[in-house]
């Protein structure tokens, strides 16, 4: 059936390239990673990889922003 092959290198193809970006992305977010040392110490918690730390890192951006580690920006608490 020379069209479904033509269909699937077709789709071959793009997913090859998906992998490729997928790969260059996680080179980036490694790269960052090492470079910030509050990630760093965040991933000695197990089961904290580069995706978490960077993840919590930017959603806390300052952590001296919280008076303890009980407050809340939540409206409802």
């Amino acid at each position: 059936m020379p069209d479904l092959a033509e269909i699937m290198a077709s789709l071959l193809d793009a997913r090859q390239k998906l992998r490729e970006q997928v790969r260059k992305l996680h080179r980036k977010l490694l790269s960052i990673v090492r470079e910030d040392k509050v990630c760093r110490r965040l991933m000695t918690v197990p089961g904290v990889g580069p995706v978490v730390s960077l993840a919590f890192t930017a959603a806390i951006d300052d952590p001296a922003r919280f008076k303890s580690s009980k407050q809340s920006d939540r409206p409802w608490d």
